[in-house]
């Protein structure tokens, strides 16, 4: 997949009208990476239009964005699930 197509597609779930649908910023991450994989994305302009002519609205798929690599709360194992690009930049995941 080339690079426009990716950032396309991400972009496209970044501006999803529900916010429940959008990703987090660390999937967002390596989506631009090419860490993993993006679906494709929903219209996100749907929910602007009336019930009656939203097409295909028995269709709608949801997409749960998790990122499970770093939910281990560990701060040692933290600097482990940092991307590439993280790295190189020394950029830390914030912790809760």
């Amino acid at each position: 997949m080339n690079m426009g197509e990716k950032m396309l597609k991400t972009t496209l779930w970044c501006i999803q009208h529900q916010p429940d649908l959008r990703p987090l910023m660390s999937i967002v991450v390596k989506m631009l990476e090419g860490a993993t994989e993006i679906p494709t994305p929903p219209n996100p302009f749907a929910s602007f239009w009336l019930e009656s002519d939203a097409p295909n609205k028995n269709n709608s798929t949801r997409t749960t964005w998790t990122d499970t690599t770093c939910d281990t709360g560990l701060s040692s194992i933290i600097a482990d699930c940092a991307t590439p690009v993280m790295k190189k930049y020394e950029i830390e995941m914030a912790s809760s």
